[in-house]
């Protein structure tokens, strides 16, 4: 009889596995009659609007380290639900009907027409955030991405635009959403629009940090072992030794010390999707003036760190420090309201045909 040293390899897998699945489940069958359970309580994140819709599952104690801005998108936005990949997106509309007011929401989606990246002719790839999507513009015609399209097509200069913008989008969803999307696109142009989302406060796990947690709890086998108790009492013997840190206590009434996108990744972010091709970075406008001081300092490093790299679009007449600047904003002084859209379309109109994006 061979050996195992003797066995070829498929066998020496085979025989190895065996060995360790019988140990495993003896040192959980002992921990299990011993009564010790180390098990951190899972939760499952699911909408508010669709209780029984998509879920995603993370660890109890995680839930008070997301940021608000993304437990509000994940919980109660009325137009999005948690996904595993992305943290959540805007739900699906196979049947195009209204969501909630708001049309022009697609089978996967994003807010315009069903997709065919496979169309003739010249392509326009947008992702945004919620001012890119048309939050509070209920009616899809008005929103700057289809005015945009109407013009050009009015001009003879056909594009088809693919607007892949969601609301709460920071750059690192954004980028991974760009790198599902670009490759099967293939567009000449790259329009973004983000910014807001990567500013907002989170009281420990940035948006990297919150995709990584939640691709490895929703995966089948990291599912499986987190409901065992050896698995469990590995963490906690590392957390005890101190090879694994002990997840901290988060208070919700003192404020984050870190935005949900550090800046040195923001760039990151933009740099990789700028350089695929001929692009324009708007710099988001605002009227309100309690966010002056993040976003002109993200604006002034985005500037520095990206001239030349794309174009750079500046809103000027829509900036806070013009006397008419509220007239193109809703209440919240930065989601451009219908005036606002025109205008965006308008000047993205004139960057697209523009000589410099062209050559």
């Amino acid at each position: 009889m061979a050996t195992p040293h003797q066995l070829p390899l498929r066998k020496k897998i085979l025989f190895s596995t065996i060995i360790v699945s019988f140990f495993f489940l003896l040192a959980e069958g002992i921990l299990a009659v011993s009564g010790l359970d180390y098990r951190s309580k899972q939760t499952t994140l699911t909408s508010d609007q669709l209780p029984d819709g998509p879920g995603v599952r993370v660890p109890e104690q995680f839930v008070g380290q997301l940021p608000v801005s993304v437990l509000h998108n994940v919980r109660s936005n009325s137009l999005t639900y948690p996904d595993p990949d992305l943290i959540f997106k805007v739900r699906n509309n196979p049947a195009g009907n209204p969501i909630f007011g708001y049309t022009g929401i697609n089978s996967q989606g994003f807010r315009g027409p069903e997709f065919d990246a496979d169309v003739a002719g010249r392509k326009i790839l947008l992702l945004g955030n919620s001012c890119a999507f048309g939050w509070d513009i209920k009616d899809y015609t008005l929103t700057f991405p289809y005015r945009l399209q109407q013009q050009l097509n009015t001009a003879g200069k056909p594009f088809t635009l693919y607007n892949l913008s969601q609301p709460g989008y920071s750059t690192t969803q954004a980028y991974q959403l760009f790198e599902r999307w670009y490759d099967k696109i293939d567009p000449d142009v790259v329009i973004l629009y983000l910014g807001w989302n990567d500013l907002w406060e989170t009281p420990l796990l940035t948006d990297a940090q919150t995709m990584a947690l939640l691709q490895l709890h929703n995966h089948w086998m990291a599912g499986l072992l987190s409901r065992t108790r050896i698995f469990a009492a590995i963490q906690q013997l590392m957390q005890s030794t101190g090879l694994l840190p002990e997840p901290p206590e988060i208070n919700r009434l003192t404020r984050g010390n870190r935005p949900r996108v550090p800046m040195d990744e923001s760039i990151r972010n933009l740099s990789a999707m700028l350089a695929k091709a001929p692009a324009i970075l708007v710099l988001p406008p605002f009227c309100c003036q309690e966010k002056l001081q993040p976003m002109e300092t993200f604006k002034s490093r985005m500037i520095q760190a990206l001239e030349g790299k794309a174009e750079l679009l500046r809103l000027e007449a829509m900036e806070y420090n013009t006397p008419s600047s509220h007239l193109y904003f809703s209440d919240d002084g930065f989601h451009p309201n219908e005036l606002g859209a025109a205008t965006i379309a308008r000047e993205l109109y004139q960057a697209i045909t523009s000589e410099d994006l062209n050559r």
